[in-house]
């Protein structure tokens, strides 16, 4: 018997953070629909929806692999 755990987001958020590429395709198999919806009825247009999405998370990617980056609970950079 296989057991599933469903990890929070915030506890992804971190992992991704701290560089764990899985707990950052966790986060987008998890998110990647929602934003992708909400991005639609915003913009009414599927490629600019997809486009917006893929956008998040390239920008969240990105940001988390800066040395200095600021953390998601605070406006001051993480040490």
């Amino acid at each position: 018997m296989t057991t599933s755990v469903r990890v929070d987001g915030v506890t992804l958020v971190s992992s991704a953070r701290d560089g764990d590429v899985r707990a950052y395709e966790r986060l987008v198999l998890r998110y990647q629909g929602p934003i992708y919806r909400l991005g639609l009825r915003m913009l009414g247009n599927r490629g600019d929806a997809e486009d917006v999405t893929q956008y998040v998370f390239l920008t969240a990617w990105s940001v988390s692999a800066r040395p200095g980056r600021a953390s998601p609970r605070s406006n001051s950079p993480s040490r």
